[in-house]
C-alpha cells in the first residue's frame, strides 16, 4: 500500500447515479481467495458485485485450511480456526479482510466475476472512499481501511481495481 502521489478523485455514473471515487492509497494484494460473494441486490451492487475475502503470506499455505474456515454473508466475511491451529486469532486477522471490489471497467468487471475460490490472484488498484451525489448533495457512502490491522465495521478494504492478474494472465 503507497499513499497516492496527486492523485485525482474522479466521477462516475452507474445507473442513474453519479459517484465521486476519491483514492486513498494505491493498493496491491497478492493473494488466495478464501470465500466470494456475489451481490444482485444490495444498494452497492451498481459500484461492487462482489467482495473477497483475500488472505495472503502463510494463510495461503495448502495445510492452512485444515485448521481455518472463511464465509461471507451481507458483505461481512468471517473466519473461525480450530483450537490446534498454529495461526491464531490476530496473525489471521492481519493477513486476511474483506475487500469490496469496484471494477474500474468492464472487463475487469468480467474477469473477476470469474474469480472462484482457492484461486490464486493479483489485483491492483486504489482503496478508495465513495461519495455518492444525489440532488445536490454529497453523501460519502463507502471508505476504505487504510490498515490491516483493523476489526470490525469499516475495517473492509473498498478496492477500485484497475488490474487482475489470474496465473499468468493479467487484465487490465
Amino acid at each position: 500500500q503507497q499513499s497516492p502521489p496527486n492523485v485525482q478523485s474522479f466521477i462516475i455514473k452507474r445507473d442513474d447515479c453519479q459517484f465521486h471515487i476519491v483514492p486513498l492509497a494505491y493498493y496491491q494484494v497478492q493473494a488466495e481467495v478464501k470465500s466470494v460473494s456475489r451481490y444482485r441486490w444490495d444498494k452497492n451492487t451498481v459500484l461492487s458485485p462482489l467482495d473477497l475475502a483475500l488472505a495472503w503470506g502463510e494463510l495461503t499455505a495448502d495445510r492452512a485450511d485444515n485448521y481455518i474456515t472463511y464465509s461471507q454473508s451481507g458483505r461481512w466475511y468471517s473466519f473461525w480456526y480450530s483450537g490446534d491451529s498454529p495461526w491464531k486469532k490476530d496473525f489471521i486477522q492481519k493477513h486476511s479482510g474483506n475487500h469490496h471490489i469496484l471494477p474500474a471497467n468492464d472487463n475487469i468487471k468480467n474477469i473477476v466475476l470469474t474469480i472462484r475460490e482457492h484461486d490464486q490472484v493479483r489485483l491492483a488498484g486504489w482503496l478508495v472512499s465513495v461519495v455518492l451525489a444525489t440532488n445536490g448533495s454529497l453523501r460519502e457512502i463507502w471508505r476504505s481501511s487504510l490498515s490491516r490491522d483493523d476489526t470490525g465495521d469499516g475495517s473492509c478494504e473498498v478496492f477500485w481495481v484497475t488490474e487482475v492478474q489470474i496465473g499468468t494472465d493479467i487484465y487490465r
